[in-house]
């Protein structure tokens, strides 16, 4: 498992949109992906997941990957959250 804190800088947080965004993304890789805040889990695969998260601008969040090919989905997630999960 590999772990990142990435700081969300997009001016709507994680709302609908980049939660699709986000989704769509982690959907594509076998590997798990976790969003840890404030003590709480919850799926990056799942729309329902990342918008019960609650996350906004400026708030960091951990990501967790587990899997086979946790290092090119961290990859994107990371790249995705410079382009603001677009």
């Amino acid at each position: 498992m590999i772990t990142k804190e990435i700081v969300i800088e997009n001016k709507q947080g994680l709302g609908m949109r980049a939660a699709v965004c986000l989704a769509r993304l982690t959907g594509r890789f076998d590997a798990s992906a976790k969003i840890r805040q404030g003590g709480n889990e919850f799926n990056a695969k799942s729309i329902l997941g990342i918008m019960s998260a609650r996350i906004r601008f400026g708030d960091t969040v951990r990501f967790e990957c587990a899997g086979g090919d946790e290092y090119d989905l961290m990859k994107a997630i990371v790249d995705a959250a410079a382009r603001g999960f677009e």
